[in-house]
């Protein structure tokens, strides 16, 4: 259950370092689909269970390489 300090979406300035993924391989993963983007005006935001989907299935990837 999510507290009201959890956050329910990431801003790309968070999810970088986050997840340790450069500012180019997070536009290509978007851009290949495999990272879902939600635009809240000029404002980016990636919601935290896209973003943990994302990321299993990211490692997933590097092992199978």
């Amino acid at each position: 259950m999510l507290s009201h300090t959890d956050p329910v979406a990431y801003e790309v300035k968070e999810f970088l370092p986050r997840f340790k993924i450069s500012r180019t391989a997070f536009y290509e993963e978007v851009k290949a689909g495999r990272l879902p983007i939600l635009k809240r005006g000029r404002k980016t935001l990636i919601d935290v269970e896209d973003a943990q989907v994302w990321f299993k299935n990211h490692r997933s990837r590097e092992v199978a390489a």
